[in-house]
């Protein structure tokens, strides 16, 4: 009582003193909470603002009313006006800084800091009040160090403020506030409990306290009345939150599922009723697992489980296919997050996609690219894939097939038949294979087959399709008739897959060459043989040009008086590593590739070349040069032959060129419009190796051939070969004269004309110069005779020089 005695005795100048000092701490104290209401980091916007104010006011008026009545009233009942308002701007102050301190959303560092400093100050301020009201001891130097440490601490408070201590301002939506309902009831209910406890052991509330209790309700109920409001926008926002999301995810295309852990289907999308047609009453609820079609259900459920027993939060792509409402199976792409460690998710989410278009576009891309399109066949993609991926480690052979004469089909009859036929091909391949047998058409009218069985069982199926194959092809009102051509390889024979294509188109090959219309297994020789032939024709390639080839000469001699009258040109090569080749192998090779045209041209440039040299030098005679038919049926050749004879001044009838019979006989009425056009130029043309061949007596008449040539065989006939010769005036000269005897019997049969290993052998052109030089002075009709020509002509020690 002492206190307020000495409160009641002070001065009027005391007294004014006392109230500036409160006035000072009530302003300092405002501009303290607005501070701390507008600092960085605090509440943003009048309402959280507000709401923090009402905050503090209820924590710090329901604080000072419970501290009032459980502790002042009962020492001091009525305290002066001026210390309540002191230590209720006290209380309000640090009770704001509380609530801005628990409601802010960025670091509380400077907030706390700032909230302690503005906590400090008050304190001070209400101590200086203490102090002139009452001059309690000591409180005078408790309130300035109280206020010099607020004001430090809020300067350490601002410091850190500008330094960007409370963090920028976060971006995007603002999340929803917290309602701070135990901020707010706490204290309420403390000033509850300090009334009821006042009421049991006091007595009835004074009118001061009673005027507390309504303050700090009417508080309260304007506190509420602000949560009312929050809670209000708070529903409209998740309200309108929803409605845009759900907005999107109803005209997205995907459709939206959310499985739980057990795969059964919580939510989905709307966007399912109109990309579906599943609505959601029937599929929520349901296991995920009965939507999928029976042959994708293990995959999914393979990739689900995956999922589930992962840690969560992964993304993993997934296809299947589900039925939708009309009955079909759609293609779904699905996306699939693990969400079931966000509480509000707790699941699987899947974003599925309809694909279907897109896979349909694949599949008949696929069947494209591995089909052939006219057979429905898998095509040559499709057999190097199954080989690649299924026949490693099996028992398989390949069947390699060809249809013999077919390009006549197709030139004769039309491609429209030859699609046809190829078509029943395939379809007789389907309906005479084993189960699991791989029927393809690689291109063409060539075909494979890979069995999954070993090369015995594979012949035996070959020949029953050699038959098959071999049946009349019936073509609306066409029958065509074909044969074919199989060759098979067991894959022991290869090493890889290319290798056992190589192997089994070399042995379709062998079955071509020995004949057609028939099954040959792969052979290694053969295929070496073939390797050969193949390396001589690339060898062969430009062969004149890199100075291998050579000519050598063969003397033709006329038999009544043995003068030499002619030569023949015959190729030699001498390859750097083959070696001397035998032109029975690389002339064949030739004739089979456009080689033969390279060779012809080169021959006949050297002869003519040879043969200009020889006429300058005064010999009489002429040569002759091997010409191939293909050759001939060039249409630049007439005009190429014309500019050699030009250059090198050659007569026409100094030049023969020699054809094979058989060759010729092939196109009667073409060769002969050739031949004339040589005829005309001068040239002389002749039938080589007359009655080797298949040509008949009949055809002779018709070739306009000057020379005809046969061979030894024809030897009991060549009396009669000579008389046809001088009745159809063509001249007759016999080849491979080796025998005195032979000689003998040619010349009985008035044979003018004659060339063989009796007579000379093939020789360089330097040799033949130096027979050119002798005269042969005896009669060649005797044997002596032609015992002297032997000796007189050179021998060559080739053996190769027995073919010409």
């Amino acid at each position: 009582m002492s206190v307020l005695a000495h409160g009641l005795a002070l001065s009027a100048d005391a007294r004014i003193g006392v109230r500036l000092t409160t006035l000072a701490g009530v302003l300092s104290a405002v501009l303290l909470l607005t501070g701390l209401l507008t600092m960085r980091g605090g509440p943003r916007g009048w309402a959280p603002r507000v709401r923090a104010a009402l905050d503090g006011l209820l924590v710090a008026g329901s604080g000072a009313y419970a501290v009032c009545l459980l502790l002042l009233e009962p020492r001091i009942p009525r305290p002066p006006a001026i210390v309540s308002a002191a230590g209720a701007t006290v209380a309000v102050v640090c009770g704001v800084g509380v609530a801005v301190c628990l409601r802010t959303t960025q670091p509380k560092g400077p907030v706390l800091t700032a909230a302690v400093g503005a906590g400090l100050l008050s304190a001070g301020t209400f101590g200086g009040v203490l102090w002139r009201w009452a001059a309690v001891p000591g409180t005078r130097p408790a309130g300035v160090v109280l206020w010099l440490a607020g004001a430090v601490v809020l300067l350490v408070a601002v410091g850190r403020t500008a330094r960007g201590g409370a963090g920028p301002e976060p971006a995007g939506h603002a999340p929803l506030p917290r309602l701070g309902t135990g901020l707010s009831m706490l204290p309420v209910t403390a000033a509850l409990g300090a009334t009821l406890f006042h009421l049991v052991t006091v007595g009835p509330l004074t009118v001061r306290a009673a005027y507390a209790a309504t303050a700090v309700a009417a508080a309260l109920v304007g506190r509420q009345a602000l949560t009312m409001r929050d809670t209000r926008r708070y529903a409209d926002e998740l309200a309108h939150r929803e409605a845009h999301f759900r907005s999107i995810v109803a005209g997205a295309s995907d459709v939206t599922m959310l499985l739980d852990s057990r795969l059964d289907v919580r939510w989905l999308s709307p966007s399912a009723a109109w990309r579906l047609g599943l609505i959601e009453r029937d599929i929520v609820a349901r296991s995920f697992l009965e939507l999928p079609h029976p042959e994708d259900v293990e995959n999914v459920e393979d990739v689900l489980r995956a999922i589930l027993a992962g840690p969560g939060g992964s993304q993993t792509r997934m296809y299947a296919r589900i039925l939708d409402a009309a009955g079909e199976w759609r293609d779904l792409e699905s996306m699939i997050s693990d969400q079931r460690h966000v509480p509000q998710v707790a699941g699987l989410v899947m974003h599925c996609r309809d694909v279907t278009d897109r896979k349909h576009l694949e599949r008949e891309l696929a069947r494209m690219a591995y089909a052939d399109p006219l057979t429905g066949l898998g095509n040559r993609r499709a057999l190097l894939q199954t080989l690649h991926q299924e026949a490693g480690g099996r028992l398989c052979t390949l069947l390699t097939l060809d249809l013999d004469g077919f390009k006549n089909v197709n030139d004769v009859r039309g491609h429209d038949v030859g699609d046809a036929v190829l078509v029943e091909v395939a379809h007789r391949l389907r309906a005479n294979l084993r189960p699991g047998d791989v029927p393809t058409r690689l291109g063409g009218d060539e075909f494979a087959v890979l069995m999954w069985s070993g090369p015995q069982t594979a012949a035996v199926v070959a020949g029953r399709l050699l038959k098959v194959l071999n049946a009349p092809y019936r073509i609306e009102d066409l029958t065509v008739f074909l044969s074919a051509s199989i060759g098979l390889a067991g894959c022991r024979t290869a090493n890889d897959v290319p290798q056992l294509l190589r192997n089994a188109d070399m042995a379709l090959r062998a079955a071509k060459r020995r004949g057609k219309n028939r099954v040959e297994e792969y052979d290694a020789e053969y295929a070496e043989s073939m390797a050969l032939r193949a390396d001589m024709a690339a060898e062969l390639r430009g062969a004149g040009e890199r100075g291998e080839l050579s000519l050598v000469y063969q003397p033709v001699l006329h038999l009544p008086d043995g003068r030499l009258v002619g030569v023949e040109a015959l190729l030699r090569w001498r390859h750097p590593r083959l070696g001397v080749v035998h032109p029975a192998d690389f002339i064949p090779i030739a004739e089979e590739s456009d080689l033969v045209e390279e060779l012809g041209t080169w021959t006949l440039h050297q002869v003519c070349h040879q043969l200009s040299v020889w006429l300058r030098a005064g010999h009489d005679l002429w040569a002759s040069v091997n010409l191939s038919t293909r050759q001939l049926h060039l249409p630049e050749f007439p005009v190429h032959l014309a500019e050699l004879l030009r250059v090198h001044r050659l007569p026409g009838y100094r030049l023969t060129l020699e054809m094979a019979e058989h060759r010729m006989a092939r196109d009667i009425k073409g060769l002969s419009e050739r031949i004339m056009v040589l005829r005309g130029m001068g040239v002389r043309v002749a039938l080589d190796d007359f009655g080797a061949g298949y040509s008949s007596l009949a055809q002779l008449r018709s070739l306009p051939v000057d020379i005809v040539k046969i061979d030894k065989d024809l030897e009991p006939l060549a009396d009669l070969v000579v008389q046809l010769g001088q009745r159809l005036g063509l001249e007759v000269i016999v080849e491979g004269i080796e025998e005195p005897e032979q000689l003998a019997t040619m010349a009985a049969a008035g044979c003018r004309l004659g060339q063989g290993f009796l007579l000379g052998r093939p020789m360089p052109a330097e040799q033949l110069e130096a027979l050119l030089e002798e005269t042969f002075a005896h009669d060649v009709g005797q044997v002596d005779s032609g015992r002297e020509m032997r000796q007189a002509l050179p021998h060559a020690a080739d053996p190769a020089d027995r073919s010409t």
